[in-house]
């Protein structure tokens, strides 16, 4: 579950900061079920655990896009304040 969450974390943060639209997660999103969903399967848990995994997927994948994509504009900024206070 742990991997889960850190390797949907990570996607999400690489699709942010590649500053992809928010349309650029539903093909991930449906991705991650997938394999959630099969991996729990494989491993024989019960379907509302199953579900929970799925879940939890897909929110560290949204929370992960969210932080990708404000410190991209963050690095943005900072880039273009530092170059128009040179142009000084």
């Amino acid at each position: 579950m742990t991997a889960v969450l850190i390797l949907g974390a990570a996607a999400g943060t690489s699709l942010g900061l590649a500053r992809f639209k928010i349309f650029a997660l539903l093909p991930a999103i449906l991705i991650v079920t997938a394999g959630t969903f099969g991996s729990g399967l494989a491993s024989g848990l019960e379907f509302r655990f199953i579900g929970i995994s799925v879940l939890a997927a897909i929110v560290s994948l949204q929370v992960g896009y969210l932080l990708g994509f404000l410190g991209a504009g963050f690095v943005v900024a900072r880039y273009l304040r530092i170059r128009s206070a040179s142009n000084v």
